[in-house]
């Protein structure tokens, strides 16, 4: 999850992009190395600082393209998954998916919504244990 950070006009991150917020309103400004400058939304803002705090703390960062088409390998590594249980979770209907050929492809985005319903399937799947075990007055 990404949150935007405060727009404080003394915010700037030292780095060779020059990311800093503008002092009109506190808007953040994209200022290159020749001097051209970008207004930047707020949610355009916050991502990019995710990505430089992720930099500055020496951990790599990947931008993919969301409409990216991903191979079965691709999406199954990207879900935490194996191969062989994602093909069986396409061959369901569970993932939406397209044949090039004889391979499977599988849109990002499909794939992203799939693990975000997965985790919202745990997280509500934990709180009924949890009001279960308070009501027997486990917890």
């Amino acid at each position: 999850m990404v949150v935007a950070a405060p727009p404080h006009n003394d915010l700037y991150l030292d780095l060779p992009c020059g990311v800093e917020p503008s002092t009109p309103a506190g808007a953040a400004m994209l200022i290159a190395p020749d001097g051209r400058r970008m207004p930047l939304s707020a949610a355009s803002y916050a991502v990019l600082e995710k990505i430089l705090i992720e930099l500055q703390a020496g951990r790599g960062v990947q931008l993919v393209v969301y409409d990216r088409e991903l191979t079965t390998q691709q999406a199954a590594d990207l879900l935490k998954i194996s191969r062989q249980y994602l093909i069986r979770l396409l061959e369901a209907g569970t993932i939406p998916f397209t044949k090039v050929g004889t391979h499977r492809r599988v849109q990002l985005r499909d794939a992203l919504e799939y693990r975000e319903r997965r985790s919202q399937e745990r997280r509500e799947s934990m709180a009924r244990l949890t009001r279960a075990s308070q009501e027997m007055g486990d917890y």
